[in-house]
């Protein structure tokens, strides 16, 4: 027969074992997750840099288009001075428009 002293033992080495054992193993697994994770963040970080030029690509191309639009808003519609081939007038210029010599 077991003993009232060994019966007790059991029943609070279980009740510390097992809370003991469980914590054991969490932190066992958590080191584990972070060797896991450690190990990936070179790959994830030049993920998330090529991410970032993605979009700083795609808004400096907005900006640029905003850019175009409001100048020629400004012009209203007509051809920006700077962006036109050598010799070709700019139309609204002085020199496009029909000179009157006397």
């Amino acid at each position: 027969m077991i003993s009232g002293v060994t019966t007790s033992g059991v029943v609070i080495g279980a009740l510390l074992g097992v809370p003991a054992g469980m914590a054991v193993q969490f932190c066992l697994s958590a080191w584990a997750n972070y060797k896991d994770t450690k190990a990936k963040v070179p790959g994830l970080r030049k993920g998330a840099w090529a991410s970032t030029r993605r979009l700083a690509k795609w808004v400096l191309v907005g900006i640029a288009v905003v850019f175009v639009l409001v100048v020629w808003m400004v012009n209203e519609g007509k051809p920006i001075a700077g962006l036109q081939p050598a010799g070709v007038p700019v139309s609204g210029s002085p020199g496009s428009t029909p000179s009157h010599h006397r």
